[in-house]
């Protein structure tokens, strides 16, 4: 992490006349890497690498590794010049054969394949190398290569649709980086960040703060532009567009002007939003100039990625354009089909394709739908759960439905007013607005009046498809009369439910979303959702006291926190009953919100790796094993319950191996072989002078296992004095020593064991209660060996070759 320093030591070693070929060649090869790995800059890192490649098998394994894994680095730089998927390729295969002998080349040689595939959108290449990133054991690592290994561990989480581990993930890679003054991992966290808080629904003005930070840091840098300049780029003019800044987004989209003038190459991720932009406003001379652009490839590799985005572009103008809705249904036609090694992009191709079929009367428009949500339920996104809705919602209020068609738009606006998304939100209330009128709704005239003006003051485009809707719709209601568009209290709820159910939401969203679904259903009533501890003590979370004679209902989150939502004044026998549903529903939406950073679902078991030193041979222990493998990306607390012996600290040092805290301490504390008196001393450490006997500072056990994972043993043993500590560490991450003024974050995952049942403890008051749904966060019990007969010979086996140093058993 040294930079200044191992940078100065290569340029006098470079300077040295007296160096080795060999010599030189390692050195060059280091200093190629400070550039393109520190730098982004791919142009003076070949330049710095000179003729080292010539000289391959004169060198050591360990410079040849160097030299491979730099050159692949090289070749997966954001540059038309540069860039050669076949020689990343060639490199990396080279690597594989180094994998066990220089595993930190190795490692480069991955993210190399990884960069390369995300320049070409190849999702097979990115899922096979983070594959083989999972398999490989790399040991120890320099902090600078942790960091890089931390990254695709990063990626890996975003392109799988695991927003929260994926925030969480980066943001811890941004203080490292930080601290280490690693500028370019720097800016691309927070490139990242702001991407990922946009598609979770995040403030536009934090994601824009977040995408501002990241190009400050890569010109105080002088980066050169890679995969920083792309997010940041497409954070800023999204959440520009969000909050109806379009002048502005004129001006941020720019930046795609220097990247093309600086690489040769388009900005590939930022073309969506190009292209949103230039349809929202109108632009259409924008779209034909892109189109122009992407019938240019500068580099083979890139031509099956150029032509499926020039395909999208094509079928967008025509959409925009044409008056021929046939043309334009068939040139979306092409783009699915050229769009179909690419899921994100394919989503964006379907959900574009719904409103062209909308506008041509398309009988497969309903089908299109339905492709896009089940594309949009894989990597979910509230953002296109939106849209969907909104454009389901135009073919149903024109085939007469109008009751059904305004409960989808109601959703619809709720997650666009979620999100803070103005543009979107104004041309849904816009389709409101036009077929309110049409229905003869009261307001609806002056309704559409309002939104027809804001869409004129922010030149946006009025949607075509809303117009043949409306056409669509004069033409049947001379033959039938519309469903009517009142209903009971089941209709009511229709829309919250809807509201509560868009995947991809974080929890805290998900909460915000239930109080806003309580404050539209009990309009001038305060409404509040709070959490509570194990005295009944609540703390807000949102809204406002609703004050003594509110109507409360508890629920859970399913990993052991307990909430409740209130609303002031009594409620009647329907409105409790309406509020105890909704309840539930959340609770659901909750649970499932938090599962989703677990892992990714459906893993098989076969696909499992093998463990050292866990015998997977049953049911039983293959369900075991699939779940220490979904559980060791994520960050929660993990309690093994189960019988003395049954094997609760083998799978705590396992799910350590595999986590990515592995190269990090994993410490082990029994709770019950330590005297009561010096429990808070040797958990939380202690200062000078704390009491009789501490001559010197103790760190304590947990600040011990900084970065790793702290295995608590017999849990249940912990004293009640030290509970409300331990609690607090779970809660904040905060350690107090005995005799400090100041508390201290610490970075520990909590695994705990124990053969007691502690809910009987909690009941009988021999352990808290808060703390016990603080452990239970990802509960796991351990099968004792008679509900596991098919381990038992194995078993034997096992221990028969520990006992005889592998040698035939007797």
């Amino acid at each position: 992490g040294e930079l200044a320093r191992g940078q100065g030591e290569l340029i006098d070693l470079l300077s040295s006349t007296h160096l080795s070929r060999p010599a030189r060649a390692l050195a060059s090869a280091g200093a190629a890497l400070v550039e393109v790995l520190l730098r982004s800059d791919g142009r003076s890192a070949l330049a710095a690498l000179g003729g080292s490649l010539t000289e391959l098998e004169t060198l050591s394994t360990r410079a040849r590794g160097l030299v491979l894994a730099v050159a692949a680095l090289v070749h997966s730089s954001h540059d038309a010049r540069l860039f050669d998927l076949g020689r990343v390729q060639s490199y990396a295969a080279r690597l594989d054969e180094l994998a066990t002998e220089e595993p930190e080349s190795w490692l480069l040689g991955q993210t190399a394949r990884i960069q390369a595939a995300f320049m070409v959108g190849d999702e097979a290449l990115l899922r096979r190398t983070f594959g083989r990133l999972a398999e490989q054991p790399l040991g120890e690592l320099p902090a600078v290569l942790g960091l890089v290994r931390d990254e695709m561990r990063g990626c890996e989480l975003m392109i799988s649709g695991q927003l929260a581990p994926a925030i969480a993930q980066f943001s811890r890679l941004l203080e490292r980086a930080e601290a280490l003054g690693l500028v370019a991992l720097q800016a691309r966290s927070l490139g990242f960040l702001a991407k990922l808080r946009l598609d979770e629904l995040g403030p536009p003005e934090e994601c824009l703060a977040l995408a501002r930070r990241s190009q400050q840091v890569a010109r105080q840098g002088r980066l050169g532009l890679g995969t920083h300049t792309l997010h940041a780029m497409r954070a800023e003019a999204e959440a520009l567009m969000r909050l109806g800044r379009f002048d502005e987004v004129e001006q941020a989209l720019a930046e795609a002007d220097v990247y093309r003038a600086a690489t040769g190459l388009e900005p590939m991720s930022a073309t969506i939003v190009l292209v949103r932009y230039a349809f929202l406003r109108g632009r259409d001379e924008q779209l034909e100039v892109l189109r122009g652009r992407l019938g240019q490839c500068p580099q083979p590799d890139l031509v099956p990625v150029y032509r499926a985005q020039l395909a999208f572009v094509e079928a967008v103008v025509r959409m925009a354009t044409s008056h021929d809705p046939a043309a334009t249904v068939a040139a979306f036609a092409r783009a699915e089909v050229a769009a179909e090694r690419w899921p994100l992009l394919l989503r964006d191709v379907l959900i574009y394709g719904v409103a062209a079929r909308t506008i041509a009367q398309d009988p497969d428009a309903r089908l299109t739908l339905r492709r896009a949500q089940r594309l949009v339920d894989q990597a979910p996104s509230p953002w296109g759960v939106a849209q969907l809705r909104r454009f389901e919602a135009v073919l149903i209020a024109a085939e007469g439905d109008w009751a059904t068609g305004r409960q989808l738009l109601d959703a619809s606006i709720a997650t666009f007013e979620l999100g803070h998304d103005l543009a979107d939100l104004l041309l849904a209330r816009y389709t409101q607005a036009a077929f309110a009128r049409a229905y003869g709704d009261p307001g609806g005239e002056e309704l559409l009046a309002a939104c027809t003006r804001e869409l004129d003051r922010l030149g946006l485009r009025a949607p075509r498809g809303l117009q043949v809707g409306l056409s669509v719709l004069e033409q049947r209601r001379a033959g039938r009369a519309p469903v009517p568009s009142h209903g009971g209290d089941l209709e009511r709820l229709t829309v919250p439910f809807q509201r509560l159910a868009v995947r991809g939401m974080a929890p805290p969203v998900l909460l915000r979303e239930l109080w806003q679904v309580l404050g539209g259903l009990w309009p001038g009533r305060p409404v509040a959702i709070e959490e509570l501890d194990s005295r009944g003590q609540s703390a807000l979370v949102e809204g406002e006291a609703p004050g003594p004679s509110a109507t409360w209902l508890e629920f859970g989150d399913g990993t052991g926190r307990r909430l409740r939502a209130g609303v002031a004044g009594p409620l009647g026998r329907e409105d409790r009953a309406s509020l105890g549903l909704l309840t539930t529903a959340a609770g659901l939406a909750l649970e499932v919100a938090t599962m989703r950073t677990l892992g990714a679902p459906g893993a098989l078991a076969d696909e499992a790796p093998e463990l050292p030193g866990l015998v997977v041979v049953s049911p039983a222990m293959r369900r075991l094993r699939d779940d220490l493998v979904r559980l060791s990306a994520s960050r929660s607390t993990v309690i093994l319950t189960g019988e003395s012996g049954s094997g609760k600290e083998v799978l705590a040092s396992t799910l350590h191996r595999l986590s990515p805290r592995a190269r990090h301490p994993y410490v082990t504390f029994n709770c019950a072989t330590v005297p009561r008196d010096l429990f808070e001393g040797q958990l939380f450490g202690h200062k000078k002078g704390a009491f009789t006997g501490a001559d010197r500072d103790q760190p304590g056990i947990i600040r011990a296992a900084e970065g790793g994972t702290l295995f608590l043993d017999e849990i249940g043993e912990l004293p009640l004095s030290v509970q409300p500590k331990l609690l607090r560490f779970l809660e904040n991450g905060e350690v107090l020593p005995l005799g400090a003024q100041r508390a201290t974050l610490v970075d520990v995952r909590i695994i705990a064991a124990t053969h007691r049942d502690l809910a009987e403890m909690v009941r009988v008051g021999a352990f808290r209660e808060d703390l016990y749904y603080r452990l239970q966060v990802v509960p796991v019990r351990v099968p004792p060996l008679r509900e596991r007969r098919d381990d038992v010979l194995p078993l034997a086996r096992f221990f028969l070759r520990q006992l005889t140093d592998g040698a035939p058993p007797p």
